[in-house]
């Protein structure tokens, strides 16, 4: 498969690309079936370390843009990726939705998204300036499950962050009492599913399922104590089932309100995704 990258502009000492290349998967939305990124290319020769990243459910690519902006600043390549049914990756006037009230539509959406997020690998560890022994994934909320998810089946991710994120999906969606998700909930119920069927079909794109396969990975988990969408106990459980070893880190906010602190969060995403030391000697 090939990838086109154009050069879009510059944002101080940062380079900024426009990325496509075809998703691994043919849904029946042929726009959706290519993938649209955007590279922020630090400084320099390099080698950088590289870093995947993800954004929110409701679509607000400012956030991740500007993250990936932060990265780039301090030493990191980072290739901002747009999941399936996203930006231009969903037509005008359309249904469809990565996450959607239809589950199957759903496990479809976060599935071609793993597997698009696997293909960006490919595409940064073959960049000149990216060293592919330093790869990462983060993301924030949604992006932050899928950074989590996406890792458990991609050995080369090294590093993972997650920012309001967790495990037992189930917990956060089918026994939520946001009435966002309720509607969702009335919608499964009525396609004939029950809390186990929910249950064993979520297992499938559940990050915590996958959580085993981080135990050698570094991991940053960094969440709001008072979170109203992700349950403390999701969060917890994932932790957990990664390794209690592991850096978790409790925001004073909620889910939505976490966001004021980002500025702060730039410096220690920063220094997670610099090489370790080890890997510098050698």
């Amino acid at each position: 498969f090939s990838f086109a990258t154009e050069f879009e502009r510059t944002s101080g000492p940062v380079k900024v690309y426009k990325v496509r290349f075809p998703s691994p998967v043919k849904s029946e939305v042929d726009v959706n079936n290519t993938v649209h990124a955007q590279y922020f290319q630090p400084q320099g020769d390099g080698p950088f370390p590289g870093v995947v990243v993800l954004h929110i459910l409701g679509g607000d690519f400012a956030l991740s843009q500007m993250i990936s902006n932060g990265l780039a600043r301090r030493g990191v390549a980072a290739l901002f990726v747009k999941m399936p049914y996203y930006g231009e990756r969903r037509p005008k006037g359309i249904r469809r939705r990565m996450i959607s009230p239809n589950l199957d539509e759903t496990l479809e959406g976060m599935t071609q998204a793993v597997l698009d997020i696997r293909r960006a690998a490919t595409w940064l560890e073959h960049r000149q300036e990216v060293n592919a022994d330093q790869l990462g994934v983060m993301g924030i909320s949604l992006g932050g499950i899928m950074s989590g998810l996406s890792a458990g089946v991609e050995p080369r991710f090294q590093k993972v962050a997650m920012y309001l994120a967790g495990g037992n999906l189930h917990t956060a969606m089918w026994d939520s009492g946001i009435s966002e998700i309720q509607q969702y909930q009335a919608e499964w119920k009525a396609a004939g599913e029950t809390r186990d069927s929910f249950i064993k079909k979520m297992a499938d794109v559940d990050p915590i399922t996958f959580a085993p396969q981080l135990k050698n990975r570094e991991v940053l988990m960094v969440n709001a104590s008072k979170d109203e969408v992700i349950p403390r106990a999701c969060t917890v459980a994932l932790w957990e089932r990664i390794g209690t070893d592991r850096e978790i880190i409790w925001l004073d906010a909620g889910h939505y309100s976490a966001a004021l602190y980002i500025v702060g969060e730039m410096e220690r995403l920063g220094k997670f995704f610099q090489p370790s030391k080890e890997k510098k000697e050698r």
